[in-house]
């Protein structure tokens, strides 16, 4: 039964330990377990992590691990947003981002990594009230150097409605004074029964006093890197360029 990682027959919290343990991890990476990789992709992400949470609550002779596509389904435009992230603060400054989910008709599970400089940035607490009351298999921990990882998975088959809500509030201390804090989520998905949908990410700040194109985060990068930029005003149609090294644009 998909989520018996260590083979005992059956499923239980040491199994979603074992989870935990190995979530947000690839083959050949530190931490990855092919017990945990359920569905056999060479990945323990969000699909593992809802197989073990159905078969959670499902007879062991009847339960079935259920296979997850990717498709909009009923969750087509949806979105995650943080919202509250400051244009500037001095060092020792605590402030509270919100991660607010847009636009879900229905929800099984969901899982992002929420990045920053860790450089400028750490973590000082974070709660997710999204299904603390519901039965559920939670990841909700550091990742990577600079990286949080946020999971949850229902411990059921069924979906239930969302709509626009409060998935997570982290807080954060500035190390040392930055201009825009660089906070982004990364690898954003939400289920409902069957169907997984990537979210597009948002980030809100206050309208800024003046344009500006700040640096890049992170750099150097692979595969992907964050490009933030200031307008001074709402509604102003904006072309970004890049150029390589010898001054020749490769990207509007």
């Amino acid at each position: 039964l998909g989520g018996d990682l260590d083979n005992d027959n059956k499923i239980n919290t040491e199994d979603e330990s074992a989870m935990n343990l190995a979530f947000d991890t690839a083959l050949g990476e530190t931490g990855f377990s092919s017990a945990a990789d359920i569905d056999d992709d060479d990945v323990v992400g969000l699909s593992d992590l809802l197989i073990l949470g159905a078969n959670l609550s499902a007879n062991a002779i009847t339960g079935v691990a259920p296979v997850y596509k990717s498709t909009p389904g009923i969750n087509a435009g949806a979105a995650v947003e943080l919202v509250d992230v400051p244009l500037d603060v001095v060092a020792g400054e605590e402030f509270t981002v919100m991660v607010q989910l847009q636009d879900i008709t229905m929800l099984q599970g969901y899982s992002m990594n929420l990045v920053y400089d860790s450089m400028s940035l750490e973590v000082v607490d974070l709660v997710s009230p999204l299904l603390q009351d519901r039965p559920a298999v939670r990841v909700l921990r550091p990742g990577a150097r600079g990286e949080y990882v946020l999971a949850e998975a229902l411990k059921s088959h069924e979906s239930i409605p969302i709509g626009q809500s409060l998935l997570a509030e982290v807080s954060f201390r500035a190390l040392r004074a930055i201009e825009a804090p660089q906070i982004a989520v990364e690898n954003a998905y939400i289920t409902d029964a069957g169907s997984i949908v990537e979210l597009a990410a948002r980030v809100t700040r206050a309208i800024p006093q003046q344009f500006l194109l700040r640096q890049n985060m992170p750099n150097p990068f692979n595969p992907s890197t964050h490009i933030s930029f200031d307008v001074a005003m709402d509604g102003v149609p904006v072309t970004l360029t890049i150029y390589n090294i010898t001054g020749q644009p490769i990207r509007h």
